[in-house]
């Protein structure tokens, strides 16, 4: 009994760092996106 409640204590916060991290990683490809784009628009604008 006793693994058992360690595993399932174990699994929120995988999951909870899991959740974190790829809402870290949505962030920063956002960013990485919003940079990408920008750097196009000047690079067109001075064109």
């Amino acid at each position: 009994m006793r693994p058992e409640r360690r595993v399932t204590g174990v699994v929120p916060d995988i999951v909870a760092t899991s959740r974190s991290y790829m809402f870290a990683l949505v962030i920063f490809v956002c960013v990485v996106l919003m940079l990408i784009g920008g750097g196009i628009v000047l690079f067109v604008l001075l064109l």
